[in-house]
């Protein structure tokens, strides 16, 4: 990341990350509450078609080095009183440069359509991430559509809420293209900001989950 203001600006930014990832939030007398969470740095990443789990570079989407990929975060929900109930929750990720043409459209057999989001649960280590298996609720949402750079926002309000009923820390989420099963070995993909915020340009647009909650 290029930080403006040299470390002050870093610090700044890592502070920002702390605070999202431990829950930020308020709640009135009513128990109405919200909170925003920044996903766990240990547990965003990329996992391969042959099962390889990649947490240091930038999570992608779609085919490369002639393997496809997706993308996983997680967002750790104890921050949210037990028992409570999620009136909305937002799901928002920042999208940098496409590489190739995954979207399409064009004559490339390598188009694979949108990028849709899977309710996963793989627990405390990405080792437990697969690149198919383990999905709670397949197709959340489409969390794009196109090469734009940019923020991307879903509402994923039944998946927190049944993290929650479920008893999970975590509700994790996976990211593919929604008709990969056409790549063609080319190197069609996008990719997305994680928590450390690699390959950052300017500002910290990291991953962020903003939920609006009822508590007893």
């Amino acid at each position: 990341m290029q930080a403006k203001g040299g470390w002050i600006a870093v610090m700044a930014g890592a502070m920002t990350i702390a605070l999202l990832a431990a829950g930020c939030g308020t709640a009135d007398e009513g128990g109405v509450g919200s909170v925003s969470f920044g996903s766990v740095a240990a547990l965003d990443g990329t996992v391969r078609e042959d099962g390889a789990v990649d947490t240091s570079g930038q999570p992608i989407v779609g085919g490369a080095g002639g393997s496809l990929h997706r993308a996983f975060f997680s967002f750790d929900l104890s921050g949210l009183p037990a028992g409570a109930t999620v009136r909305a929750a937002t799901l928002s990720l920042y999208q940098g440069a496409t590489v190739g043409n995954p979207f399409g459209p064009g004559p490339s057999s390598s188009q694979m359509g949108d990028v849709v989001v899977d309710l996963v649960d793989f627990g405390a280590t990405p080792a437990g991430v697969e690149f198919e298996t383990a999905t709670v609720q397949p197709n959340v949402g489409t969390l794009s559509t196109s090469h734009a750079e940019g923020w991307r926002h879903l509402s994923v309000t039944e998946a927190v809420q049944d993290a929650v009923t479920s008893g999970r820390r975590y509700v994790q989420f996976r990211l593919r293209f929604s008709r990969d099963d056409t790549y063609d070995s080319t190197t069609d993909y996008t990719w997305f900001v994680d928590a450390l915020c690699l390959g950052c340009s300017s500002g910290n647009p990291v991953p962020r989950l903003d939920v609006e909650y009822t508590a007893d």
